[in-house]
């Protein structure tokens, strides 16, 4: 296909004029340019036309080659959505589970604080192990062999292990076996780690970041502890009352080993297990860790007045949950000055230009201008491109466009007092930091996007005409690098799970594509009106036609327009003509009515219809994607209901019966989408799982004798304990003389009280009430039958979490 051969004597050439695609006269390399051109048109089911087979053999090579086109796009088509698909599932399962874990959330009237601490959380958690895994679920690599396992999980804990003093002297093969047992969770500035008077047998062990010891009222800090230091061992050991609240005072990572997990590694180490439990045996020292506890506070109460206000004012700017977005410093400070001293006196002069405050990225000022930054930069592609190509002369483009630079110097400087989180995700915020930081980074990037290249091109040509003003326009396109911003912002706001995505990708697709067509309009339009770089006093003696402050060749397409003069229409129409091919190329339609006719608009052509192709390809590919994976958890959820189908047809089931069975999954598919109730909460720290857990169910709680007035501590232990359950209308939810070791709360419907043959109505309640206590506490037959009138939910509390309670190891299941 590519041999001159087959171009002289299987191609005809359409053209009616002296066509530069006549293969007579060509040297190979145009040949090969020629066939490439038509192979390109065919496969991708342009078909120009303006190349066409004249024997039966090209025919039937025309026809070979549309096939295994339309099959290779087609193949790579389907492989791209595949592709994209299985990529995005993790974060679509997990979009998921958020979406339903927010509406569960907000059905119960949690409130906004506590709502957006869970979510962001779930996100911080999701970019972290991209929807893979979660903290104290299933490890990553839990396919690994069991000695492999507790390879990576030593080597990432042995040095925070090491420094305890509970472990430091420990056989190896405990400490492997207990890295194994440890949850690793993150934790944002701020977040509350463990509260004072909590119940728990949980340890902590800081591998990264900071954490703050409060005072009972929170409001001033007694110490600051960091990587290998730990806390928590009172609750391990002791199963007593948390001593002290820890907050998060920086991201941080920190290691979780339970008492649960601790008795299972001390199975196989008989010794070291003894040691504990007599450690645990031992009151003193429990009684000497308390007053010790108490100690620092009492120091911290009878601290100077003056230093309580200071302390108190750090707090408040430091964890502060507000939309703070701006960090001031104190000029005259020894913590602002003292950066400065580590440079020459040279660069203490340049680094005197910098503000003494900085921008924090999670500030409000700080997210709107980035998004105005972007909506800049990808003005400024549009702009950049039409001045080259179109409108060199115009003084509203010339003006537009340094107008967006000052934008751009502007976001420069302000970049240099942006904070940013370091390697080990400590916010850092001191303006010198900053500014090495950007210098490090995006500032050759940025400096590349926004040089002024045009200077430099008038020191050679020192000339204002038109020729000249085309030339400075041209060279301005390194301007363009600055699109650079556009795909990581749309990357950044698709990477995470806080909100839809689809929506997102319909704006992200929109603008490629307008910028895509615009760019090869552009493009088409400039190789046949490049500029000049000499002034011409006659074009008819060079082949070049003027038109709109433009000399165009006349051997280029711009002449094979039958239908009307393109050099005299204007300059608006001449871009429309422009975009018309750009669209019909890049959408593989091809009608022939405007074709390449030089070497270099082949290659052109071709290019757009090889990149077209791919463009729409990917769309295609990613919308297809995206509704897979939008309609997965249906599809997951119709499987399994089929199965139950199969199961209780294979089994003869009575018809009633297995009627009720696929009711009842239906009705819990409108309720929770397939999503698992009892972990929507699963992977949230302990003490964020509690306060929602409380919010939830403290009301519910209270109502019963049982636990009204029982300690806050002991009422979030028992709210991460009740469960959710949904029953359909007419359904029992006990019978009388049943064994139970339950106890329900109506959350909402209206249940009643029957006789044993369900004929007789005793009593019905209503949402607040509860039965089955007697059998909690008990654990004795039901003394009563009890029927759904109007289905929806309840809530149960298991026996057996509430006597792990009592024994302070904490909920164990139900």
């Amino acid at each position: 296909m590519t041999t001159s051969t087959y171009c002289d004597t299987q191609l005809h050439a359409t053209h009616t004029t002296t066509s530069s695609t006549s293969t007579s006269s060509s040297t190979p390399p145009e040949k090969y340019i020629i066939s490439l051109y038509w192979a390109a048109a065919t496969m991708t089911s342009t078909g120009y036309g303006d190349i066409s087979a004249n024997t039966t053999l090209g025919r039937f090579i025309a026809l070979v080659a549309m096939l295994i086109g339309l099959l290779l796009y087609g193949y790579c088509l389907s492989s791209i959505a595949a592709t994209l698909a299985n990529t995005d599932t993790p974060r679509v399962r997990f979009q998921e589970k958020l979406f339903v874990v927010q509406e569960f959330m907000k059905d119960h009237g949690v409130s906004p604080e506590l709502m957006q601490s869970v979510i962001s959380y779930l996100s911080l958690v999701f970019r972290r192990h991209r929807g893979q895994a979660i903290p104290g679920g299933p490890r990553l690599m839990r396919d690994m062999p069991i000695q492999l396992q507790q390879d990576i999980a030593y080597n990432d804990a042995q040095e925070t292990l090491g420094r305890v003093p509970l472990f430091k002297d420990c056989d190896s093969g405990f400490l492997r076996q207990l890295s194994l047992k440890t949850h690793t969770y993150l934790f944002m500035p701020g977040d509350i780690i463990v509260y004072e008077g909590d119940m728990g047998r949980e340890m902590y062990f800081i591998r990264r970041g900071t954490c703050e010891v409060l005072t009972k009222d929170r409001k001033r800090v007694t110490s600051t502890i960091g990587p290998g230091q730990y806390f928590g061992e009172v609750g391990l050991i002791f199963g007593d009352y948390r001593t002290a609240t820890v907050r998060a005072a920086s991201y941080c990572e920190v290691l979780m080993l339970t008492r649960r997990d601790l008795d299972e590694a001390l199975t196989e180490f008989p010794l070291i297990a003894k040691q504990f439990k007599e450690a645990a045996s031992n009151r003193d020292h429990l009684l000497e860790l308390k007053s010790a506890s108490q100690r620092q506070e009492d120091l911290e109460e009878i601290a100077d007045t003056e230093e309580l206000e200071a302390d108190r004012s750090v707090e408040a700017t430091s964890h502060r949950k507000t939309d703070t977005s701006v960090k001031v410093f104190n000029k005259y400070s020894d913590d602002y000055l003292e950066p400065f001293k580590k440079f020459s006196p040279v660069t203490r002069l340049f680094l005197k230009l910098l503000m003494s405050r900085v921008f924090l990225p999670s500030g409000r000022y700080f997210q709107l201008w980035e998004g105005f930054r972007v909506a800049i930069s990808l003005l400024s592609v549009f702009t950049v491109t039409i001045q080259a190509s179109f409108l060199h002369t115009s003084g509203t483009f010339w003006g537009i466009n340094y107008f967006l630079e000052i934008t751009f110097y502007i976001d420069m400087y302000l970049k240099f007092h942006s904070a940013f989180f370091n390697e080990n995700k400590v916010l850092v915020t001191h303006p010198v930091s900053t500014a090495k930081h950007y210098f490090k980074t995006n500032f050759l990037i940025d400096l590349m996007a926004c040089f002024p290249t045009e200077l430099i091109a008038y020191c050679f040509v020192r000339s204002t005409h038109e020729y000249a003003l085309h030339i400075y326009a041209v060279v301005r396109l390194n301007r363009l690098i600055q699109f650079y911003r556009v795909p990581l912002a749309f990357n950044y706001l698709e990477s995470g799970v806080e909100m839809e995505t689809g929506n997102i990708r319909k704006w992200k697709f929109f603008f490629y594509l307008v910028l895509f067509m615009h760019i090869l309009a552009c493009v088409w339009y400039f190789s046949a009106c490049q500029p000049l770089f000499k002034l011409i006093s006659d074009s008819n003696d060079t082949g070049l036609i003027y038109s709109n402050h433009h000399f165009c060749h006349n051997s280029s397409w711009t002449s094979s327009i039958e239908s009307f003069d393109f050099y005299k229409e204007p300059i608006i129409t001449q871009y429309f003509i422009s975009l018309y091919w750009a669209a019909a190329t890049g959408a593989s339609v091809g009608y022939g009515d405007i074709v390449a006719k030089t070497q270099l608009e082949m290659v052109l052509a071709l290019s757009a219809m090889i990149f077209g192709i791919v463009f729409f390809g990917y769309v295609i590919a990613s919308v297809a994607a995206s509704l897979a994976n939008a309609d997965a958890q249906r599809a997951r959820y119709q499987e399994k209901l089929t199965a139950i189908g199969q199961y209780l047809k294979d089994n003869q089931v009575e018809k009633g019966l297995a009627q009720r069975v696929l009711d009842y999954y239906n009705y819990m598919w409108l309720r929770t989408k397939g999503v698992d109730t009892d972990s929507l909460f699963d992977g949230l720290p302990l003490s964020l799982k509690a306060d929602v857990s409380l919010s939830l169910y403290q009301d519910m709680i209270n109502n019963v004798p049982l636990f009204q007035n029982t300690e806050v501590g002991f009422q979030k232990m028992l709210a991460m304990c009740i469960k959710p359950d949904y029953y359909l209308s007419k359904e029992y939810i006990v019978k009388k003389h049943d064994f139970g070791k339950e106890m329900f709360f109506i959350h909402r419907g209206v249940v009643d009280v029957v006789s044993e043959d369900g004929q007789i109505v005793f009593d019905t309640m209503q949402a607040g009430r509860f039965f089955g206590e007697i059998s909690l506490v008990y654990s004795c037959p039901r003394t009563a039958s009890i029927r759904f009138h109007s289905f929806y939910k309840l809530y149960l509390l298991f026996r057996e979490p509430v006597i792990g309670l009592r024994l302070g190891e904490g909920c164990r299941g139900g």
